[in-house]
């Protein structure tokens, strides 16, 4: 897209640039850079130029951490569990079904163990939350502890 013609009287005023360069009058000096001799030897800060930013310098040192922030709001209470407990059923005899009403009220964790330490691990049937029903292998001998 090509720009748009300016009138007649807008381009006099536009500033007219040549090739040629013009040298500096004698005794001329530039504020920011001194003389046109010192100009070869002279290294520019060119910080000094306005509008001209500079290169980035390096990078610093980490700060320190802050203070910390404020504690945040309390969540939400949830739920009460249900009340710890445990029971244990001895059966009378060997047998491979226990059917044990332990009345805790939820469905516990079981484990089923002889005199000898022995641990026995059978099929568990929770019924609802207050009996359930283990059934081994072969007939067994041993405490139901439910917790």
């Amino acid at each position: 897209m090509s720009p748009l013609p300016l009138p007649e009287k807008d381009i006099a005023l536009l500033q007219q640039y040549t090739e040629e360069v013009v040298p500096p009058p004698p005794g001329y000096e530039d504020l920011n850079f001194g003389t046109p001799n010192d100009q070869a030897n002279q290294v520019i800060d060119i910080t000094l130029l306005p509008g001209v930013p500079g290169q980035r310098g390096p990078t610093g040192p980490e700060g320190e951490a802050g203070p910390a922030g404020p504690t945040g709001a309390a969540g939400a209470t949830g739920p009460a569990g249900v009340s710890g407990g445990s029971f244990s059923y001895t059966p009378a005899d060997a047998r491979d079904t226990y059917t044990i009403t332990h009345n805790l009220g939820y469905q516990p964790n079981v484990m089923v163990v002889d005199s000898f330490g022995t641990e026995y691990f059978g099929t568990v049937v929770y019924t609802n939350t207050n009996s359930l029903t283990i059934t081994f292998t072969s007939a067994v001998y041993a405490t139901a502890y439910l917790s």
